[in-house]
């Protein structure tokens, strides 16, 4: 299976590339924390699937960039569509003409709506109202970018991060989902003192005391449950 991986460049300016779940992470550190916060996990039958998602090719021309897609990807939902990522990301998909259908689910409106964009808001810890959503609209591959931010209350950042995605997942596996990309945060990889270059999914995960952060705690959590769906 080919898991869309979402890379920051420059701040606000976002690539999405194609890597192979699991590939290299380091499950034994997941496994732990699986274990220590009781975490359930509820596996998307992806294996099942022989298609391929592959990634998005770019070129590049002296009168600027020129982008294009491999595959058309069907019909991809953005959580989070209305934040400052979700907006980046749906922009370089419709840039790219990447997907056949672009949703966006919010629980406020977009301050400047994108053509192109069909718009759903609702609040991603209900189940209900995100499998009738799911039921509704039937997407193909979410991107999942929705997340407090990191100063937030420490019950609403787990019951967004963690309980709000264990919900997509539970639901994106009853309704037909062929792939679940989490975006993560580099602060799951630092101890708050040291540079991080050219860090990837190898690097080991900075938790428990080591792990100041509250938000990013709830961050390792959430990867840890979205890693094996991908498989």
């Amino acid at each position: 299976m080919i898991v869309l991986k979402v890379k920051y460049q420059n701040g606000a300016t976002v690539s999405i590339e194609a890597v192979k779940s699991p590939g290299r992470f380091p499950h034994e550190q997941i496994n732990r924390w699986l274990h220590v916060r009781q975490l359930e996990v509820y596996p998307l039958p992806l294996s099942q699937h022989t298609h391929q998602t592959k990634t998005m090719a770019s070129t590049s021309s002296s009168a600027g960039r020129k982008v294009t897609s491999s595959k058309d990807l069907g019909h991809v939902l953005v959580t989070g569509g209305c934040g400052g990522l979700g907006t980046q990301i749906i922009n370089l998909l419709l840039e790219r003409k990447a997907c056949s259908k672009l949703s966006a689910m919010d629980l406020r409106p977009a301050s400047e709506p994108i053509n192109g964009c069909e718009y759903h808001f609702g609040d991603l810890t209900n189940e209900g109202a995100m499998r009738e959503l799911f039921i509704k609209i039937k997407p193909t591959i979410v991107i999942h970018t929705a997340s407090p931010k990191f100063n937030m209350a420490d019950e609403i950042l787990y019951k967004v991060n963690v309980d709000g995605t264990k919900t997509l997942l539970r639901v994106a596996s009853e309704t037909g989902v062929k792939a679940f990309v989490y975006t993560s945060s580099a602060s799951v990889i630092s101890d708050n003192s040291t540079d991080l270059i050219n860090a990837d999914e190898t690097y080991p995960l900075v938790t428990g005391k080591a792990q100041p952060e509250y938000y990013t705690n709830t961050k390792v959590a959430t990867l840890a449950l979205s890693v094996p769906f991908n498989r």
